[in-house]
């Protein structure tokens, strides 16, 4: 997949959490991430309220590390 354009990341990021908000638990969710840093910033910034979400970072290959907690 390829976002071209500051325009399509925004647009990509906004879907996202608009998917999280529509999909989320009541109580927490738990996210996995993994992608350009650019663009998970872009979603943290739109990330607000959705629920409670426990963030994973990606280390190698399937694993990954609790980073931090966003409180809803």
């Amino acid at each position: 997949m390829s976002l071209p354009t500051p325009r399509a990341a925004n647009g990509f990021a906004v879907a996202v959490r608009d998917i999280a908000r529509q999909h989320s638990p009541i109580g927490r969710l738990h996210l996995f991430l993994i992608g350009p840093l650019g663009l998970v910033v872009l979603l943290g910034h739109h990330w607000n309220r959705v629920t409670t979400t426990h963030v994973y970072e990606h280390l190698t290959g399937s694993e990954y590390a609790r980073a931090f907690v966003v409180r809803a």
